[in-house]
């Protein structure tokens, strides 16, 4: 066994050495030589000649992730981490901050426990568990989804689920879902869909809510349809508590750079 205090630079090649290995030795190897972990942290050490353990204000990179935590052990063998206390992950523009995590470096997917995530640009979950299933497709468990600031105590709007399988790009299904509006329960559904859009693609948009003194709370249903480069269309459904119905459509257009237009209607009875 062996401790450092200094910020130490592991080249696989050189992991593969210690263990008697070649980096192309059976599957599950690690990645190619080149690639590299690196770890600043108070206290690290060698167990084994394979397993890296650090604790105190560690900070972990390797390609595109960034890791701060109070304990972590990585398996150079398999390049599996475990970190505890006060995690966040970074990856890009997402952060994920848990107590507790199981992550692979290769594949990049992992557990994350009690967690407090942001999927840029506006979507968050905190909740009891998340697994990342892909790059851009997630499975949540009890927890809150919303497009609003967490911080917030009673966000605009939220559901809370007991599961959920959420594709970034594309749509959420959701279990046991409450959906909520400054933290008032107002509509339970055993089952949910719900776009989880960024882009300008043909869909669901992110439904609105809201209240009206004539007619009650509501609820908006629109539907986004870029019919093509220069013109998209969308169509509205607003639900009334008061049994009353909304219903109408927005055109845009641009021809040219200099040139656009847009024109709305809407019905309500």
């Amino acid at each position: 066994m062996r401790w450092s205090r200094d910020s130490l630079i592991v080249l696989v090649g050189l992991a593969s050495a210690l263990m008697g290995r070649s980096p192309a030795a059976a599957a599950g190897a690690p990645p190619a030589l080149g690639e590299q972990v690196t770890i600043d942290a108070a206290q690290q050490q060698w167990v084994q000649d394979q397993l890296w353990c650090a604790q105190g204000d560690v900070q972990l990179h390797y390609q595109d992730i960034s890791l701060r935590c109070d304990e972590v052990e990585v398996d150079l063998k398999t390049m599996h981490l475990h970190a505890e206390g006060n995690v966040i992950l970074d990856q890009g523009e997402t952060r994920m901050a848990c107590d507790r995590m199981d992550f692979d470096l290769r594949t990049k997917l992992g557990t994350l426990y009690k967690v407090d995530a942001f999927f840029p640009p506006t979507y968050h979950f905190r909740g009891e568990k998340l697994q990342k299933l892909s790059e851009d497709k997630y499975h949540f468990t009890r927890g809150v989804f919303t497009s609003c600031d967490l911080t917030d105590k009673a966000p605009p709007w939220s559901i809370e689920v007991r599961d959920a399988i959420v594709q970034l790009e594309g749509y959420g299904h959701f279990r046991d879902a409450t959906i909520k509006v400054r933290g008032v329960p107002i509509f339970y559904t055993p089952r949910l869909l719900w776009p989880v859009k960024r882009d300008r693609a043909a869909g669901f948009l992110v439904p609105t809510f809201g209240y009206s003194s004539q007619r009650g709370a509501y609820l908006g249903n629109s539907f986004f349809w870029p019919a093509s480069r220069s013109f998209d269309t969308t169509f509205f459904v607003d639900l009334f508590t008061k049994h009353y119905l909304g219903l109408g459509q927005e055109a845009r257009w641009a021809p040219a750079e200099n040139a656009f237009g847009e024109i709305a209607d809407e019905f309500v009875w």
